[in-house]
């Protein structure tokens, strides 16, 4: 269904890593352990400037994460929503490992996640709609955990 939408990723979404303790900053950071994560899929959204995930993944029940904050947002049908920001790892396509990203988590989404423009804005993304082709590459200083989102200052 998401498909016919634009580029759907596979992810995962885990703890962060310690940048010290876990990994040196100029080694490729380490996959996101698949017994501590959730596997879900990723809407690729150019529309949304944070990246979201679901609330029921990374809060209680879920990686029983702690948000580290709370921010107001806009979604596309509400205004004002609160949202929890939470510190966590990703993996997309089983490929780039992103140590430590912040994303927002909503108690609105399914078992989707949007990638936005703070991961997006690293890299590019090539898709040619019609063909339902895509490429996309995200910046290196991703993986080295050289990362910190512009919505988040």
């Amino acid at each position: 269904m998401l498909a016919c939408l634009g580029p759907v990723l596979s992810v995962r979404v885990g703890k962060a890593f310690s940048s010290a303790d876990e990994h040196a900053r100029d080694t490729p950071a380490p996959a996101v352990n698949s017994h501590t994560s959730v596997k879900l899929q990723a809407k690729v959204d150019t529309g949304s400037y944070a990246t979201v995930v679901p609330l029921k993944c990374v809060g209680k029940g879920g990686l029983d994460l702690d948000p580290v904050g709370t921010v107001k947002t806009n979604t596309a049908s509400h205004k004002g929503v609160r949202a929890d920001v939470f510190l966590v790892s990703i993996e997309i396509q089983g490929k780039l490992h992103i140590p430590a990203c912040y994303v927002l988590a909503l108690d609105t989404f399914a078992d989707t996640c949007l990638i936005g423009r703070d991961l997006l804005q690293t890299g590019w993304l090539d898709y040619r709609g019609q063909a339902g082709e895509y490429t996309l590459h995200l910046g290196d200083d991703l993986a080295k955990g050289r990362f910190y989102p512009f919505w988040l200052v």
